[in-house]
């Protein structure tokens, strides 16, 4: 079994001048109909920023951005609730975990392990962790998930195929999502999962929500430069 954290990667993106050339040209229908902007960057995102503070943020949906996230399955069942946006995940009715490099399953760390237990686990590594420190809530979630691993292996040298094995895999089990949003679609994304707006955020998706919100941030600064004021406060 591996135990690694969660990571947010930004895939090939159109240039950050481009995008807003975009949504400026866009802006500019509203009143000059058939005008594309060819100001300065500047010049752009000062429009950009005042478009989102007057909440006109419509015109964001000219731009987006794609993010893949490393993360566990339960945190993407709540990423995908964001409805206007698309996704493409790591499926477990066709992926053998069997056959990773290491042979086994991939965990994602949970948040209140405290410590550092990422890496590589076997039992006898388990064992002389539970010599030293005793049983503990990570000592446990540690056991668990070998077992699951365990429990896998079985089913697959037993000619069980992953769409029925998957059925033991936990929650806690790594996983990949590519997901695709407009400007707007993300910045509702980042208050409601980094910023906590609408109630307390569970802390592994606010620690993911953030790190693709300071990546989209350095980016594509004018698009959510609110928002980071706000989680720096």
């Amino acid at each position: 079994m591996k135990v690694i954290k969660q990571k947010v990667e930004l895939l090939n993106n159109l240039f950050y001048e481009q995008m807003v050339q975009n949504v400026v040209s866009a802006s500019n229908q509203c009143w000059k109909t058939g005008c594309l902007f060819d100001g300065t960057l500047a010049e752009g995102e000062k429009i950009i920023k005042s478009r989102i503070k007057v909440g006109h943020e419509s015109l964001i949906e000219h731009a987006s951005l794609t993010m893949k996230f490393t993360t566990n399955r339960a945190i993407t069942h709540e990423i995908v609730r964001h409805r206007l946006a698309s996704y493409t995940q790591a499926s477990t009715r066709y992926q053998n975990y069997t056959k990773e490099a290491w042979g086994g399953l991939t965990m994602i760390q949970p948040h209140w392990v405290t410590g550092n237990i990422c890496g590589e686990w076997s039992e006898e590594k388990y064992d002389s962790v539970v010599e030293q420190e005793g049983t503990t809530p990570t000592s446990l979630w540690l056991w668990g998930r070998l077992t699951d691993e365990w429990e896998y292996k079985i089913m697959a040298e037993n000619d069980m195929v992953p769409d029925d094995m998957r059925g033991i895999l936990p929650n806690d089990l790594a996983t990949t999502l590519v997901m695709t949003a407009n400007m707007r679609q993300w910045r509702h994304f980042f208050k409601l999962r980094a910023l906590s707006t609408t109630g307390r955020a569970h802390p592994q998706i606010v620690e993911i929500a953030t790190m693709a919100m300071n990546l989209a941030y350095n980016y594509a600064p004018c698009f959510f430069e609110d928002l980071k004021d706000k989680w720096d406060e």
